[in-house]
């Protein structure tokens, strides 16, 4: 709702960025379900994977992006188990 939002108000002030994000999972299936996942949150896109680091743009910075993305990447690890075994913690 709040990116449609602001595609018919393209007055609001936003203040995009590219935030990197620290990846505990292990390569594989969980950072890809991971990596698809965190484009379908509101406001956020995938822009690139890169070692242990995953660039995601926000389009509204001030929000908690961060805390969103390590409770995603905890749920996906819950998935797998042996991956959510072996996350280290922040």
């Amino acid at each position: 709702m709040d990116v449609a939002w602001r595609a018919f108000y393209p007055r609001m002030q936003i203040t995009p960025e590219l935030i990197e994000y620290p990846l505990r999972l292990p390569p594989g299936l969980p950072r890809v379900i991971l990596v698809n996942t965190v484009s379908l949150l509101s406001g956020t896109l995938s822009a690139e994977l890169g070692g242990q680091v995953l660039k995601v743009h926000v389009v509204d910075s001030p929000g908690d992006f961060l805390a969103e993305l390590e409770a995603l990447e905890q749920r996906v690890g819950c998935m797998f188990r042996s991956a959510s075994d072996d996350l280290p913690q922040r």
